[in-house]
């Protein structure tokens, strides 16, 4: 007598999933759609140029990221070496050769190229000519 109940609720529950005015004729509006084929263009690149831009990050995790701006791609390597490149042709614009390691930069902005130094030091170049016009300890 004590499963009895035990015994009827299982039956009822059993029961309730077999008939059928709990399904829908809805569509399911979370299913996946259905996958289809995509047909594209196939893109050609051709490589314009092509320049080494120093040392590479030489096993630091430094942030050193190039900079385009008005057509030029200002870089820099952790050796010091601060380069202006005409992206258009791959020409080398300027070279700066600063005498500290780099590891970060290069910001570009109000005619200043800028880079910072692993000993806390922010170079500030001329844009146009690579000329270091500044340098500040932070």
């Amino acid at each position: 007598m004590r499963f009895l109940p035990l015994l009827l609720a299982s039956a009822v529950l059993t029961g309730c999933s077999s008939m059928k005015f709990w399904e829908s004729d809805e569509v399911d509006e979370l299913a996946p759609a259905e996958l289809i084929d995509l047909e594209y263009d196939k893109v050609n690149i051709d490589k314009v140029w092509s320049r080494s831009l120093g040392a590479g990050q030489k096993g630091f995790s430094s942030n050193i990221n190039p900079t385009l701006k008005d057509g030029i791609l200002y870089g820099a390597d952790p050796d010091g070496l601060v380069m202006a490149i005409n992206a258009a042709d791959g020409a080398v614009v300027w070279k700066q050769k600063l005498k500290r390691d780099i590891s970060g930069g290069v910001g570009v902005g109000g005619g200043l190229v800028l880079a910072a130094s692993l000993e806390g030091g922010v170079y500030a170049m001329d844009a146009s000519s690579g000329e270091l016009k500044w340098r500040v300890k932070i």
